[in-house]
């Protein structure tokens, strides 16, 4: 695969494979949570179940260890509770007649999509940090974005790269687009070190 081929590819799977054995199982936990988290809100309001299960895959993704217990009132399996981050991300673009979507349509491909590149960027277009851009404003933004969910703060954030000396068109562009953002961001994930 190519980064033309990666932009280009309309498969949800196939992008999955790719980073397979590059990405982290928090990335991979997190493209599941927020994979879930629309389906549930583009559904209506999530039942309180499935807000304690996206709570709960989030709490195991950030620490890497699965809380304690299972989610009250959860029934029975679901995507967000697979063994692996991996597990869990191949699982939610199968669909899954347990958690109500056993086929995934094009809104869901598209969806998928977007997040897979929001999470995990193109890997065919690596960016290194330079440590000017970790400047103070940068990094308390990126903090403020990540703890509060605060996507619209992006373009902001973008604002600040560029001030402390990045100019990587594709890092700009991506704060300052229409993509779906979510926790797990490639670029917020870039500056505050995470994986």
């Amino acid at each position: 695969m190519t980064a033309d081929a990666w932009d280009r590819c309309d498969a949800p799977r196939k992008l999955l494979e790719w980073v397979r054995r590059r990405g982290s199982d928090r990335r991979f936990r997190l493209f599941a949570c927020a994979f879930w988290r629309w389906a549930e809100a583009n559904d209506g309001e999530p039942p309180p179940a499935a807000a304690r299960a996206l709570q709960f895959a989030e709490s195991w993704a950030e620490s890497g260890v699965p809380p304690d217990g299972y989610p009250a009132g959860f029934p029975g399996w679901h995507p967000l509770l697979a063994r692996t981050g991996f597990d869990a991300a191949s699982w939610s673009v199968r669909g899954s007649p347990a958690c109500g979507r056993a086929w995934i349509g094009e809104a869901e491909q598209a969806q998928q999509l977007a997040l897979i590149r929001e999470v995990f960027g193109n890997p065919f277009r690596r960016l290194a940090l330079a440590p000017a851009w970790q400047s103070e404003t940068v990094l308390a933004l990126a903090r403020g974005i990540y703890a509060d969910r605060a996507f619209d703060r992006l373009p902001i954030l973008a604002d600040a790269l560029q001030d402390a000396g990045c100019a990587d068109a594709d890092a700009l562009a991506h704060c300052r687009g229409p993509e779906p953002h979510v926790r797990g961001c490639w670029v917020v994930d870039m500056v505050l070190g995470k994986e």
